[in-house]
């Protein structure tokens, strides 16, 4: 064989040992993996540790009172918001960053997007329509769905918190 060839098939060789080691990491080190309590420190297990508030929740209300326009919200903002409105209602094992979902905060970043040309605005506005309606049974797939949207690797929710952990989570970060 000639010396060309070997070195093709030998570049091959690793080339695809390296692509078989990533995506069997990524499945052994999967979310699975990631929930159990032995890798996973929480309080009560709704609050996992490194859970923290953003100032996202803030911004929409200097918008609601208008001290402040909405035109530097980007579609990537709007879902990054929604994601971390998810966290006081869904169980997952990592959580980074929280955003405090009240009404009016719900109805600013409706009102935003139903003004934008957003490339998912028709899914986005499908979960603000639930959310609006005071919605949230599904609250874990709507987290899901946008975690996946933003391209997420850990962190998936694992179901809906009761209402205490809730109010618990809501005391714990945000007052």
């Amino acid at each position: 064989m000639k010396k060309a060839a070997k070195w093709t098939i030998g570049i091959s060789f690793f080339a695809m040992l390296g692509i078989w080691t990533v995506l069997f990491w990524d499945w052994f080190m999967g979310e699975d993996i990631k929930t159990t309590p032995e890798t996973s420190q929480t309080t009560n297990g709704i609050i996992p540790t490194g859970t923290y508030k953003t100032e996202e929740g803030e911004v929409l209300d200097q918008i609601i009172v208008g001290e402040r326009g909405s035109g530097d919200w980007d579609q990537k903002k709007v879902l990054d918001t929604m994601h971390k409105m998810t966290h006081q209602k869904v169980i997952a094992s990592e959580k980074w960053g929280a955003v405090e979902m009240t009404e009016d905060r719900v109805n600013e970043l409706y009102a935003i997007v139903e003004g934008s040309d957003f490339y998912k605005k028709d899914f986005i506005l499908s979960i603000l329509d639930k959310w609006k309606a005071g919605d949230f049974k599904t609250i874990d797939e709507d987290h899901n769905a946008i975690w996946n949207t933003q391209e997420g690797n850990v962190g998936k929710a694992r179901g809906l918190m009761t209402e205490e952990q809730e109010k618990e989570f809501i005391k714990k970060v945000f007052k």
